[in-house]
């Protein structure tokens, strides 16, 4: 049984009842688990099936069992404070609603709880769903949407055993077995490219490198463009936590290595030596000249998604998100446009990186872009970076050969992005995204915001121009937000040192 905690008042339907005040690094699991017990007491079977969302589980129990079932729930809601959302209705105590569950087709079961530092109240979306099964026509059948079916036929109910959130439950072969058309099935990489800035040779070979750039704006040499603030260690713990179907993670450096980073067979680490086809152009400090050579990674899938340091996934995704079935990437087109006219030195680098790309595609297609990318998680095939590559040489080679970023640049995360579109070879996707600036006068009530509502697909925290103390503290605030969010190490972070 689980730990009967404290109790706390709050609000359901305009009213303050109790609840948990107690959280659990997995709600879902952690609801899945009462109910499972509840089963276990009333000697019901349960029946596993794919739920379609990912932060509900999905379990069957044959009508004949309901009675019984119901009884042992509402035995344990005189006891634990268990609510039930039925389809339509609110969230209720399930004391309260005996009756409404002898007739109703399915119900999710779950405890509110409630993280004391953020404040994340996790209820009915982290709930366990519990479907009535019923036989009939030879087949057996549930009226609830999930990943492959709603009947199965008498004569395919050999059951099987399965693993849902750690729990050894069972299911029926073809709901373990059949791959939906709209699934993905290929490996996808993750590709970081991360500096440590705090590496003395590092920082000399920049200072050398910039007196022989003079004129760089802050926009291309500033020092928020390359201070490291533990952002890479929160965004592989979100990774870790909401995208483990990733399976191999590059670390693009400058044959650096992060001191709280042990080895680990899911993380390579891969120095700028190894991707530059041309030794003259190191060392680097331009993020475009290395997005241009993540492609020539020894091993790299097909598919992978890059991110920047910066760039958090803010609740489960699934690799759906990011490809469709075909593998064909999605596009996260931001609502921002890029700024009409020809590039200019004195406006940021990636804005004439953008233009760039612009007139590369307006030559070679004559389709023009016209919206930014949203800084999230970037889908990328490395077939279509390789083609963009021959087609593109000059101004590849041109990009490589920048320290830092210039007017000259191309962007080609961006441009691969773009011509995928204009040649068929990838679809515009949806993402919920949030990007926070450390220098606005409200950054950490909106961190906070999500901390509490943890609505966000994918989330960047980006350091603009502002003061160092302002970002100093800003981080202060951020990294508070994030350790209280992720608090659960990756198995690849060394144990004895702490964020």
């Amino acid at each position: 049984m689980l730990r009967q905690p404290g109790l706390d008042l709050l609000p359901v339907r305009g009213e303050l009842l109790p609840g948990y005040v107690e959280t659990v690094d997995d709600p879902s699991e952690g609801n899945l688990a009462i109910v499972l017990e509840v089963a276990r007491a009333a000697n019901v079977e349960v029946t596993a099936v794919p739920s379609s969302d990912l932060e509900k589980t999905l379990i069957a129990i044959d009508e004949r069992n309901r009675s019984s079932l119901i009884a042992e729930l509402l035995a344990r809601a005189r006891c634990e404070p268990l609510f039930a959302k039925l389809r339509g209705s609110p969230p209720q105590p399930l004391s309260e609603i005996g009756s409404q569950l002898e007739a109703c087709q399915a119900v999710t079961v779950f405890v509110y709880r409630r993280d004391a530092k953020t404040r994340f109240v996790q209820g009915a979306r982290f709930g366990c769903r519990i479907a009535f099964a019923s036989r009939s026509d030879e087949r057996w059948s549930i009226v609830v949407n999930n990943r492959v079916a709603t009947s199965v036929p008498e004569d395919q109910l050999e059951r099987v055993p399965t693993t849902v959130l750690g729990h050894r439950l069972q299911t029926f072969r073809p709901l373990a077995e059949v791959v939906p058309a709209t699934s993905v099935t290929f490996p996808i990489d993750v590709v970081y490219t991360w500096v440590d800035t705090d590496d003395p040779e590092w920082r000399l070979a920049r200072e050398q490198a910039a007196t022989r750039n003079p004129g760089l704006t802050l926009h291309a040499a500033g020092s928020s463009r390359f201070t490291s603030r533990d952002e890479l260690r929160f965004s592989l713990r979100s990774l870790a936590k909401f995208a483990p179907w990733v399976r191999t993670i590059y670390l693009v450096t400058a044959n650096q290595w992060p001191t709280w980073l042990s080895d680990h067979p899911q993380l390579k680490l891969v120095p700028h030596e190894e991707i530059f086809p041309n030794p003259a152009d190191l060392p680097t400090f331009n993020s475009h000249a290395i997005e241009a050579n993540l492609h020539r990674i020894d091993g790299l899938s097909e598919q992978f998604l890059y991110l920047n340091d910066d760039v958090y996934f803010g609740r489960p995704v699934a690799p759906e998100t990011f490809f469709e079935a075909s593998g064909l990437p999605r596009v996260f087109l931001s609502r921002n446009h890029l700024d009409l006219g020809p590039p200019r030195a004195d406006e940021p680098a990636v804005m004439s990186a953008g233009k760039r790309n612009r007139d590369l595609l307006e030559a070679a297609t004559g389709r023009t872009i016209t919206q930014k990318l949203l800084h999230a998680p970037h889908p990328v095939r490395r077939s279509v970076m390789k083609e963009l590559e021959g087609r593109f040489s000059d101004e590849f080679a041109l990009t490589r050969s920048a320290r830092f970023r210039s007017p000259t640049d191309i962007s080609p995360i961006a441009l691969h992005a773009h011509y995928s579109l204009v040649t068929d070879r990838a679809a515009t996707g949806s993402l919920a995204y949030g990007y926070l600036d450390s220098s606005w006068s409200d950054f950490g009530q909106r961190l906070r915001r999500w901390a509490r509502q943890r609505d966000w697909d994918a989330l960047c925290i980006n350091d603009s121009t502002a003061d160092e103390p302002e970002l100093v503290a800003a981080w202060r605030t951020a990294r508070g937000v994030l350790v209280d969010v992720l608090p659960s190490a990756a198995g690849w972070e060394a144990a004895t040192v702490e964020p």
